[in-house]
């Protein structure tokens, strides 16, 4: 039975960036199976939303610029929850996918005593001191104390998994386990290991800030006789053409490289690969980590966000130290040359099955909002 609340989302985005727009679409889905009565404020194309009348749908302008946008974020959002809470019943305010920061929205979500929920992806404060040890100290210290003002004027704070709780310090606030879902019956095991075409892939987004892509590529130059499939596009497309045309020229000709392909078709890809490589430098949980354990790939990631709640090393996948050229490499070789793979495979498939199916997530999800005074 459906609760009778009025829910509004409010999320990051830009209005070409589908990564982002699948993840609004995932958390639709869960909260549509709780209350018709849902609004969204987003900075992703209305186009990319599915299931929500565009009426509830609020686009607001996306800036290049990050301070523009930091800016434009606080007063736009706060603009438009003023306005609703004049004309809808709005019970919660539910900020997501890298909202942690949006204090004025949020005080004014509480002045108009709205009960404020924050999804985390992990602090922002834990992304920088984890990845810019000696740089942006000021930023650091202003995202601190908006953080602590933010976090404690949540009724709730979700995150993306129970690992990334303590790896972010929420246990000190009421924080639960907000993880999205896997379509398990779309992503599934089709073919065994020894029958997938390539040996090893990436899939992702071509962003080597952020996703490590080039230093995998060069890892590619430890390896020889395997087959690999790339799929992504993003700002180093270009570096990243320039290095597989490169690297065939030295003889490694068994890449194949993809600019995009549909969420619809990605399990047949899944399928065709033997070990993802996800040489991130941060994340928050990857939906690409779990529909490659839904399908029977093998992952090998470093140990960033709530990869660690998920991947246990030699048990439902594989770690890497680092994401240095020669560690990727060093460490796709030991994943392949396990004695058990089979058996990973098995764990991790379980493992997606058990925690992120979408009856669980809408399940959690229930029981967070019915316990809402």
């Amino acid at each position: 039975m459906k609760e009778d609340i009025d829910i509004l989302l409010i999320t990051e985005g830009n209005p070409w960036n589908k990564a982002i727009a699948e993840n609004i679409n995932k958390l639709l889905k869960i909260l549509q199976n709780i209350t018709d009565n849902i609004h969204l404020i987003t900075f992703c194309s209305a186009e990319l939303i599915c299931d929500l009348n565009n009426e509830s749908i609020y686009s607001l302008r996306w800036h290049k610029n990050r301070f523009k946008q930091f800016l434009y974020n606080q007063i736009l959002v706060s603009k438009v929850i003023f306005s609703l809470a004049q004309t809808k019943k709005i019970k919660i305010v539910l900020f997501a996918f890298g909202q942690d920061l949006q204090i004025l929205p949020m005080i004014l979500a509480k002045i108009v005593a709205k009960k404020v929920i924050i999804r985390s992806d992990g602090r922002p404060t834990a992304v920088l001191k984890r990845y810019f040890k000696k740089h942006f100290l000021i930023k650091r210290y202003l995202f601190t104390i908006i953080e602590e003002i933010n976090y404690r004027l949540a009724y709730v704070v979700l995150t993306e998994c129970e690992y990334m709780i303590s790896d972010n310090d929420f246990q000190k606030y009421n924080s639960h386990n907000g993880s999205l879902f896997v379509d398990i019956n779309k992503f599934k095991n089709k073919l065994p290991l020894y029958n997938r075409r390539y040996d090893i892939g990436f899939v992702g987004r071509l962003d080597d800030k952020e996703k490590g892509i080039l230093n995998f590529l060069k890892a590619l130059t430890y390896l020889s006789d395997f087959k690999v499939l790339i799929i992504g596009d993003g700002v180093e497309r270009d570096s990243v053409l320039c290095m597989i045309h490169l690297l065939k020229s030295t003889g490694k000709s068994n890449i194949k490289y993809i600019d995009w392909v549909e969420n619809s078709e990605l399990p047949n890809y899944l399928n065709e690969i033997k070990l993802l490589v996800v040489p991130s430098y941060k994340e928050g949980l990857p939906n690409i980590v779990l529909e490659s354990m839904a399908c029977g790939t093998l992952v090998l990631s470093t140990p960033v966000g709530g990869v660690p709640g998920v991947i246990r090393d030699g048990e439902t996948g594989f770690i890497l130290e680092n994401n240095l050229p020669s560690c990727i490499a060093k460490n796709v070789m030991r994943a392949l040359e396990h004695s058990d793979l089979e058996r990973v495979v098995k764990n991790a498939r379980v493992l997606v099955e058990k925690d992120f199916a979408y009856e669980a997530a809408v399940d959690r999800y229930r029981e967070i909002l019915k316990d809402l005074p």
